[in-house]
């Protein structure tokens, strides 16, 4: 009787090494932002003061899983980081259009393909163009009124001063004839 312990009966070592080779294939599980799942395969829209982004990726490597190292950075950065953390925490960005790229190494450095994750931070309402527009036409307004209003002052002046030597030509012209 042959017995097999897990499922495991015969390994033959030379069909082991006509597999093809091992090769690094990075995947994104999960695209957490602000603690709500999202798929990373269209480019994101966040609104303004999303200040957590947490993507968790995982690659899949046979050899040694633990000789893994997962490498980030910003698509016009130059330097990659490194961490053996499977989880990468994005805090601090700011408004404006990132892309974001993963990758997975090993210690012989054979690396994945990268995995590109696109997303943008909408800027605060006083950074945007409608809010400088209306800033500039309420300026605007704002100096239509005042020139118009000191032209309303200075026009009821000009009337009373009118009025003042009107009735002083009147008495003079009284106190003449008197």
């Amino acid at each position: 009787m042959d017995r097999n312990l897990g499922g495991l009966t015969r390994f033959d070592i030379d069909h082991y090494y006509s597999l093809p080779e091992d090769r690094l294939t990075l995947q994104i599980n999960k695209l957490l932002i602000e603690d709500s799942v999202y798929k990373s395969d269209n480019e994101l829209e966040l609104e303004n003061g999303t200040n957590n982004i947490k993507i968790d990726v995982s690659c899949m490597y046979y050899k040694n899983p633990q000789e893994i190292i997962y490498q980030s950075k910003f698509f016009n950065e130059e330097r990659w980081h490194e961490s053996s953390e499977n989880i990468v925490n994005l805090q601090g960005v700011g408004a404006g259009d990132y892309i974001f790229q993963l990758r997975a190494r090993t210690s012989n450095y054979e690396y994945s393909d990268i995995k590109e994750i696109a997303f943008s931070i909408a800027p605060p309402f006083y950074d945007t163009w409608l809010f400088r527009i209306s800033g500039g036409v309420f300026v605007c307004l704002l100096a239509v009124y005042i020139a118009n209003r000191k032209i309303k002052i200075s026009r009821g002046r000009d009337k009373e001063k009118q009025e003042i030597q009107n009735k002083i030509i009147l008495l003079n012209t009284r106190r003449f004839l008197q």
